[in-house]
């Protein structure tokens, strides 16, 4: 019996660890449950009201949407980096967040439209192209760390919006509107 216990003590002690790494808790420390807003563009908290998705909490259109909505941010602070590094460092961790969660989701088109090898060969190489925009946001974030503007404007549109742009084309579904 106290052999169980300290297996299940080491057990929860090991994932421990895990579990933190994968809190949502942004540059401010604060759970990103409670931060309710947004830095307008002087860097202020701004509140807005939690809107529900049609397509669900974690959902990849919704994680997809707040990777839209950081890089953004980005690209319209990025002037402006002197006084608003801080603010751009939140917003980079939440699109760091919103990528990771996304890799690890599959694209409907992927789930229900493949099979088999094909299926397997697309999940692959979505994951991939999603590692590739998180070492993106990494090079993103050291440009926001060294105070450089013009390399964050230039490696989200020559980079991570062209990355989109080429995920969106193979595993996106047409609107038919």
């Amino acid at each position: 019996m106290l052999k169980n216990l300290k297996l299940v003590a080491l057990a929860g002690a090991a994932c421990f660890p895990i579990a933190l790494a994968m809190a949502p808790i942004g540059v401010s420390g604060q759970p990103e449950h409670e931060r309710h807003g947004e830095h307008d563009e002087h860097g202020e908290h701004e509140e807005h009201e939690h809107a529900e998705h049609e397509h669900g909490e974690d959902s990849l259109h919704d994680h997809m949407e707040g990777i839209e909505h950081e890089l953004k941010f980005l690209l319209k602070n990025a002037g402006d980096i002197a006084t608003q590094q801080e603010a751009m460092l939140e917003h980079v961790d939440l699109l760091q967040r919103h990528v990771l969660e996304a890799k690890l989701l599959v694209p409907e088109l992927i789930e229900e439209e493949m099979s088999g090898a094909e299926q397997a060969e697309a999940k692959a190489d979505y994951r991939r192209r999603m590692a590739e925009v998180l070492a993106g946001t990494a090079e993103v974030e050291i440009a926001v760390l060294e105070g450089d503007g013009e390399a964050v404007t230039d490696l989200i549109r020559n980079s991570l919006l062209e990355m989109r742009n080429d995920g969106h084309d193979l595993y996106q579904e047409e609107d038919d509107d």
